[in-house]
C-alpha cells in the first residue's frame, strides 16, 4: 500500500508494509517463506525456534505471526499460549502452519484463538490471502 505523507511542505511517497514474523524449525522452509513474503511486499522476520520467536515478537511487535505447530522444545501451541499471556503480544493475529492433517488439530487451533491454519504444502497466495483478511487495511 502506498501512502503520500507531507514532510516540510514536500510530499513523499512512502510504502507502508505489514511486519510478519515466521517461526519454523525447518530452516529451508523458513528461509523460502520469509523470502516469498518479502517478494510480496511484506517486511518479514524469521525465527527457527519457538523461544526465539517469542523474543522477536516482544521486541519487534509484528502485525502477524505465522508459526509451525510441530517444533522441538516449544511447539506452536506453546508459542501461542505464551504470546496470549503477555500483554505486549496478546492481540497479535496468529496463523498456524503444519504438515498435520487439518482434522487432527483444527479444533484446538480454533479454541486457542488462532486466526488461520494452513497445511503444508500450500501456495504462497493462500497465506497472503489469510494475512490480508485478518489485518486491517493500512492507511
Amino acid at each position: 500500500m502506498l501512502k503520500w505523507v507531507g514532510l516540510n511542505r514536500q510530499k513523499c511517497l512512502v510504502k507502508k508494509t505489514l511486519k510478519i514474523l515466521v517461526i519454523d524449525d525447518n530452516l529451508l522452509f523458513l528461509e523460502v517463506l520469509v523470502e516469498l513474503l518479502e517478494m510480496s511486499g511484506f517486511q518479514s522476520i524469521g525465527a527457527p525456534t519457538g523461544a526465539l520467536g517469542l523474543r522477536l515478537a516482544e521486541n519487534h511487535k509484528p502485525d502477524v505471526i505465522v508459526c509451525d505447530i510441530n517444533m522441538p522444545e516449544l511447539n506452536g501451541f506453546g508459542v501461542l499460549k505464551k504470546l496470549r499471556e503477555n500483554p505486549t503480544t496478546a492481540n497479535i493475529p496468529f496463523i498456524f502452519i503444519t504438515a498435520q492433517p487439518v482434522d487432527k488439530a483444527y479444533s484446538l487451533v480454533q479454541e486457542m484463538g488462532a486466526k488461520g491454519y494452513l497445511t503444508k504444502p500450500f501456495l504462497p497466495q493462500e497465506l497472503i490471502e489469510i494475512i490480508e483478511t485478518i489485518t486491517p487495511p493500512i492507511r
